[in-house]
């Protein structure tokens, strides 16, 4: 019972771990193009202000601009920097169970990584 129990746990914390990563991949384009977007200032017309591009009611030299390039700043850190990162450590960490071809498919420890690597 109690072995059913662990492998019940194993099972759910394996599939969560895949959908987490698997929802990060999927946001990773979009999330990565807004945060960099909030960095664009720009002008527009006779006015000598720049403007943020995404949002032009905010004044790039104002005290919301800052606030908007410092949430930018640390989402870059997050999600280009980050996700890519993390990525790299589990299939670093788990590099040696997905290199064994004959035994990888059916490893449970690697499942929820296996998108990064299953196509290649």
């Amino acid at each position: 019972r109690k072995q059913n129990s662990v492998e019940a746990r194993r099972k759910l914390e394996a599939t969560s771990f895949f959908l987490f990563f698997l929802l990060l991949y999927l946001v990773f384009t979009n999330t990565t193009q807004m945060a960099f977007s909030t960095l664009y200032c720009g002008t527009y017309s006779d006015d000598k202000h720049e403007y943020l591009v995404v949002d032009k009611s905010i004044k790039c030299e104002g005290s919301e601009y800052k606030l908007f390039y410092g949430l930018a700043i640390f989402f870059i850190l997050l999600y280009p920097i980050g996700i890519p990162a993390t990525y790299f450590v589990e299939l670093w960490k788990h590099r040696k169970a997905i290199q064994n071809a004959d035994e990888r498919d059916a490893n449970p420890k690697i499942k929820h990584i296996s998108f990064l690597w299953r196509d290649y």
